[in-house]
């Protein structure tokens, strides 16, 4: 559905207000520059976490870390805060050596209401393989996730401050997306819209519109 409404709307010549030749976009869909936002108000949505298992160029790694834990831990000058995180971090990554190469995921039901998720403009042909390569068994990869990460955060964030977000680095799949829950509305549309905005000239702006469609 967004490709074909990218592609009419990209067309040579397309007028600003007429008769819709395609399925709408969904009323929880929304295009906020360069990004989709889609609301998940009424889906239930789940969050998991990734403990990866040690490879074994990262046991020595991972030993290193726990041992830095366990020594904050102890440290009775460190903030009581950091110390209680320092130990949960240990309870977490402590593995016998059995379990130490096995990746478990975590999984809990997402109790807000406000979740959205945030997807690039042309997300659909952007992770789409290059001709000649869909056969081949590869997958798309993005070149600096880091970035995408950063960038999707600053667009979402616009208009809101995400109380939290998915996915969070180092786990982060190749593809640019965001989930995201946010106390405000991160399309900025409430405030647009708000009596202590919306000044005359838009109204009457908007009042025009109207009246054009109409004749």
């Amino acid at each position: 559905m967004l490709r074909e409404a990218l592609e009419w709307a990209c067309e040579a010549a397309t007028p600003l207000l007429c008769e819709a030749r395609h399925a709408a976009v969904p009323d929880v869909t929304y295009g906020l520059g360069p990004v989709w936002l889609e609301s998940w108000t009424d889906m239930r949505a789940e969050e998991s976490f990734r403990l990866q298992g040690a490879h074994v160029s990262r046991e020595a790694r991972l030993r290193r870390l726990l041992g830095t834990c366990r020594a904050i831990e102890r440290d009775r000058d460190v903030p009581g805060t950091l110390r209680r995180a320092a130990r949960d971090v240990v309870d977490i990554l402590q593995r016998t050596d059995e379990l130490l190469g096995m990746t478990f995921v975590t999984r809990r039901a997402i109790g807000s209401q406000r979740v959205w998720v945030c997807l690039p403009a042309d997300y659909e042909r952007f992770c789409t393989l290059p001709p000649g390569e869909e056969h081949t068994g590869k997958r798309f990869r993005l070149a600096e996730p880091e970035h995408w990460l950063e960038v999707l955060s600053r667009a979402a964030g616009a208009n809101s401050a995400p109380a939290a977000q998915h996915p969070v680095l180092p786990y982060y799949d190749g593809r640019p997306f965001l989930a995201m829950t946010a106390q405000g509305d991160p399309t900025g549309l409430e405030r647009a819209f708000d009596d202590r905005y919306f000044m005359a000239s838009s109204e009457l702006n908007l009042l025009n519109t109207i009246l054009f469609v109409a004749d």
